[in-house]
This record gives structure tokens, C-alpha cells and sequence, in this order.
């Protein structure tokens, strides 16, 4: 499985920052926690507003344990084609109040993949919602939170929205906007 990492802001910052040579990260394995070494790289061709993409994927190898992770860039998540950015405005188009299929037109995907994206984070809500509600807890006497603007599924969706905009506002320098960054920078939920 591949490693998630904040690398860079976007699909053309890393491009033009790493397409000729990788990022100068320490990488440690998550099988033995040694140090990795550079060793090699591929190519993903990820889905973006303006069409596909040729985006060099660099591997590390641990030399403990001779296991080898490529390090995606926080915009791409494992096994997906679209980065987070274009399922991200979907998820989010869809919350306030557009159809699947307006949401769909509007990024330029097909209905039935904003379908299954939708479909995913309903189930992922559930978890999302008990998570943020402990750190609502928490950090109640620090922020003013949004109220719902909407009831069911769609106003817990912009509440998550908004909520995840704050905390990372408040708490993350690098990376994309946005709530589901963080989460695939963290590997906690891919959407």
C-alpha cells in the first residue's frame, strides 16, 4: 500500500517542483519503522479538470527489511483516478443541494462514479461525524462552529465541511484546501 503525504499545494506545483527529481522527505517504512532509501519511480496518469495528467510516482525501499512504498502526493489517493481535488467539489457540490448529476456535469465526470463517491461518503460519515463531534467537544471554548444548514445526510455532509475547513485552517500550513486532504494525509479515509 502506498504511503499519502502532503508534498505539494496541487497536480502542477509537484509537477514543476518534482518531475525530474523527487522530494527531499524522510520517508520511514510502516512495517519496521527504518529509515527508507530513494530507490525508483513510476507513473500514475490521474484525472484533473483539465484532462489527464503524467504524474512520477517516486519509491523508497527500506533496507531492513527490503519491503518498497511509492509516496503518493496528498492530491492522489491509492487506487483512484481523480484527484482529490475534482471528488472533493463532487462530494461537496452534491451536499449543497445539486443532483448527482449536476454534480457530475459540473467536474466533467460520469454519474455513476460521483454515484459510488457519494455512496462512500455516507458510509464514512458515520465515523467522520463521531470523530469531529469528540473534537468539537474539545475545543468548544477555542471556536465559534457553524450551525447545520440543512437536516440528513446533506447537512451533516456541508457540517463535516465546514468543520474540516476550520480545523485544518487553524492547524495545517502546506497541502491543499479543504477537509479530505487532511484525511488522505493522515490515512484515515480515502474519498
Amino acid at each position: 500500500m502506498p504511503i499519502v503525504m502532503p508534498i505539494a499545494d496541487g497536480v502542477n506545483s509537484y509537477i514543476a517542483d518534482y518531475s525530474h527529481s523527487r522530494p527531499d522527505i524522510e520517508v520511514r517504512c510502516p512495517n519496521c519503522n527504518g529509515k527508507m532509501g530513494p530507490w525508483s519511480r513510476y507513473h500514475r496518469h490521474p484525472r484533473t479538470r483539465g484532462g489527464r495528467r503524467r504524474v512520477p510516482i517516486y519509491r523508497w525501499r527500506c533496507p531492513k527489511c527490503k519491503k518498497t512504498r511509492g509516496v503518493l502526493p496528498d492530491f492522489l489517493a491509492p487506487y483512484l483516478h481523480h484527484v482529490t481535488e475534482v471528488r472533493e467539489s463532487c462530494i461537496r457540490s452534491y451536499s449543497e443541494g445539486a443532483t448527482i448529476e449536476e454534480a457530475a456535469e459540473e467536474a466533467g465526470v460520469d454519474v455513476r462514479t460521483v454515484c459510488r463517491w457519494v455512496a462512500h461518503a455516507r458510509r464514512v460519515l458515520g465515523g467522520v461525524v463521531s470523530l469531529v463531534s469528540n473534537l468539537v467537544a474539545e475545543l468548544t471554548t477555542m471556536v465559534t462552529w457553524p450551525k447545520v444548514k440543512a437536516e440528513g445526510t446533506r447537512g451533516l455532509m456541508l457540517l463535516l465541511f465546514d468543520l474540516g475547513d476550520i480545523l485544518c485552517g487553524a492547524t495545517v500550513t502546506c497541502g491543499s484546501p479543504g477537509v479530505f486532504p487532511r484525511v488522505n494525509s493522515s490515512n484515515l479515509h480515502y474519498l
